[in-house]
């Protein structure tokens, strides 16, 4: 039981200072872990760019496609995600997520992507 109330605190400690990130750089911060992506959302970002980019779509509508990263301030992620804003022609809106909500969003796309694919 220890090792479960002492991976909550780190979780929560984790979600502080991602929001704390998010304030700071005047972003919005989204926490994806329990976050119903779909199918739909998680294909407009190759996998392979979602992990190099550590962003994944997690609301797309009316042109604008809201993306959240545990790296927001990489200095390459708005050029390596431009290909996409352009295929896509939608203005990509950035959120701060922590590590954890990027690395359960990644497993989805398992679950996700590559299910659906496999029934096409």
């Amino acid at each position: 039981m220890a090792i479960d109330q002492l991976e909550k605190i780190r979780r929560s400690q984790e979600e502080e200072r991602t929001q704390a990130l998010a304030k700071r750089l005047g972003l919005f911060y989204i926490n994806l872990i329990g976050y119903p992506l779909t199918y739909d959302t998680l294909i407009n970002i190759p996998k392979e760019l979602a992990e190099k980019y550590r962003a994944v779509v997690y609301l797309k509508a009316s042109g604008k496609m809201r993306v959240a990263t545990s790296q927001p301030e990489n200095p390459e992620l708005k050029t390596g995600l431009a290909p996409v804003t352009q295929a896509l022609d939608v203005e990509i809106i950035y959120s701060v997520c922590s590590e954890s909500s990027i690395a359960y969003a990644l497993t989805l796309y398992e679950t996700r992507v590559e299910t659906k694919n496999k029934q096409k």
